[in-house]
Order: structure tokens, then sequence, then C-alpha cells
């Protein structure tokens, strides 16, 4: 249990600091869109 409670931190941080860029990203590409989106439809 030692063993594994020790290897736990490492690919945790690693996996929320992916899932963190993954969220960032998504939401520049969603606000892009929209803003593309809304620029369309008014213009």
């Amino acid at each position: 249990m030692a063993t594994i409670d020790r290897a736990t931190p490492l690919p945790w941080h690693k996996a929320v600091a992916q899932l963190s860029l993954l969220f960032i990203g998504a939401l520049l590409m969603l606000a892009c869109s929209g803003a593309l989106m809304l620029e369309l439809a008014h213009g």
C-alpha cells in the first residue's frame, strides 16, 4: 500500500495538468467559435 501511495501523486498531478490544459483549450475554442457565430449572425 505504501508504494502505491507514493506512486499516486505524480500521475495524479500530471493528469490534472493535462485535464486543465484540455479544459482551457476547449473553452478557448468555444469562445472563438461563439464569437465567430455571433459576428456572422449579426453581420
